[in-house]
């Protein structure tokens, strides 16, 4: 049988399954962006992982679905996106600094708009310092005087 990574289609009949296994109720309450993280998950331990996992999400008592913040740490901050570009890499090359620049500058603007664009609580949330953010923000052309963007 192939490896769960291969058969993402099952993740959510799996989940199920062993919803059901658990509780005895048919259908796993589960966030559309938790199910959607738990499908580009790789699943290194297979269907046996999955299943820890909903055990996990129940021990813990999540409220009345499963959310990304019921998922372990490892799972929240997957991001399968970034994988795939890189298993693709084009037969041509890549230009690496600019692909690298790319990357910061989404991760710097998710950063700013979870946070309301205040950089202080940005940069902690990337766990870096705030003359940091200020400096990268000024490399990649987002660091408008004129922007919402403020520092506390």
């Amino acid at each position: 049988m192939p490896p769960l990574r291969q058969r993402r289609d099952d993740i959510p009949l799996l989940l199920n399954h062993f919803y059901k296994k658990l509780t005895g109720e048919k259908h796993l309450p589960i966030d559309p962006g938790a199910l959607q993280r738990l499908i580009d998950y790789d699943w290194p331990g297979n269907i046996r992982e999955l299943e820890n996992l909903v055990e996990r999400c129940m021990v813990l008592g999540w409220d009345k679905q499963l959310t990304l913040d019921c998922l372990p740490s490892a799972l929240q901050g997957y991001n399968r996106r970034m994988s795939d570009k890189i298993d693709n890499l084009p037969a041509d090359g890549l230009d690496l600094d600019a692909y690298l620049a790319n990357v910061e500058r989404e991760v710097l603007q998710k950063a700013l708009d979870r946070c309301g664009g205040v950089r202080t609580r940005a940069a902690e949330l990337l766990r870096i310092s705030f003359r940091s953010i200020r400096y990268r923000l000024q490399k990649l052309g987002l660091d408008d005087e004129e922007s919402p963007v403020s520092e506390r």
